[in-house]
C-alpha cells in the first residue's frame, strides 16, 4: 500500500446512521426511505465490524429492557439503523 492510500485509508471511519423517527398509529416507525442525510450518526467507528457489533448489541440490549414504550422505540431505532462509512456521498442528501 502505497503512503498516500495508507493515510486516506486511516482517515475513514464509519457511522451508525439512525433513522428519523415518526409515529404511525401510536407505535415508533423508522422513515427508512429518508435521504441519508437527515439520518442522526448515533456513533462514530473505526472499522465496520466495530460498528456492526455495537448495533447488534443495542438491539440485544433493547430486547432485554423492561419499559416497553423505551425498548419498542429504540429497538426500532437500532433495528433500522446503518453503518456507513464517513465519505458515504450520501451523507451530504438531503
Amino acid at each position: 500500500m502505497n503512503l498516500c492510500l495508507a493515510a486516506v485509508t486511516a482517515l475513514l471511519g464509519w457511522y451508525l446512521m439512525a433513522p428519523p423517527m415518526t409515529q404511525i398509529n401510536g407505535r415508533p416507525a423508522a422513515l427508512t426511505e429518508a435521504p441519508l442525510g437527515r439520518w442522526d450518526a448515533s456513533a462514530s467507528f473505526g472499522n465496520s465490524k466495530s460498528c456492526i457489533r455495537y448495533q447488534l448489541a443495542r438491539i440485544d440490549e433493547q430486547k432485554r429492557r423492561s419499559d416497553q414504550v423505551g425498548r419498542e422505540y429504540w429497538l426500532e431505532v437500532f433495528s433500522n439503523s446503518i453503518c456507513v462509512s464517513t465519505d458515504d456521498p450520501r451523507l451530504k442528501e438531503k
